[in-house]
């Protein structure tokens, strides 16, 4: 177990130095990223009124297991971001916080968003931007929510399984999750979370 953790960590290294010469550089705009945070177990994250709305929407609808995982997922996210400078000036910390939240409602089962012919992943996207989008509105944010944004959203969740792809989008997208991509690798983030899900998560 021990060294399955050092081998990713190693992974975990290695895409640090790889991701940036993949695809093409994104820079958020300044001030983005200014916004209130709080500290879940032990991880300074972003705290917004969307991020708590979708976080309690998942609490609402996920099994503990799987809420479990999507939070942990998002501070994994948190904390790989928070060490590089980088993922710092080009990650959105709230687009980020709420795919890393949101990215597994396609697994909630007899939901009424999941359809019967698309991956889960599609279901999770569109359910996903669904939500910011009536959420935002009903908070009165929804000039902060522009097609940009809600397209960063849709595909961090969309390509979040599929690292081959994720490689050329933005960091937000590549970043997706608490998942650094090494090409022909698991996810990171997901990976470290399957073998060691005992990481607080609230």
């Amino acid at each position: 177990m021990e060294f399955k953790f050092t081998w990713i960590i190693v992974q975990l290294l290695v895409a640090f130095q790889v991701s940036s010469t993949f695809g093409f550089e994104h820079v958020i705009p300044r001030g983005l990223n200014n916004k209130p945070t709080r500290v879940i177990g032990g991880v300074t994250v972003i705290d917004t009124l969307l991020v708590r709305a979708a976080q309690a929407f998942a609490r609402e609808n996920s099994e503990a297991y799987l809420y479990n995982h999507v939070m942990r997922t998002w501070l994994f996210g948190a904390l790989i971001i928070s060490h590089n400078t980088t993922l710092q000036h080009s990650v959105d910390l709230e687009v980020h916080a709420i795919g890393s939240i949101l990215h597994d409602l396609g697994l909630v089962l007899n939901a009424t968003w999941i359809s019967h012919d698309l991956r889960f992943e599609v279901d999770s996207s569109n359910r996903a931007t669904q939500f910011v989008e009536e959420t935002a509105k009903h908070h009165g944010t929804s000039s902060a929510w522009d097609a940009n944004r809600l397209q960063l959203l849709y595909d961090a969740i969309l390509l979040s399984s599929e690292p081959k792809f994720s490689l050329y989008k933005q960091a937000t997208v590549k970043q997706a999750f608490g998942d650094a991509y090494v090409p022909g690798y698991t996810p990171v983030g997901r990976f470290v979370d399957i073998f060691n899900p005992k990481t607080p998560s609230s």
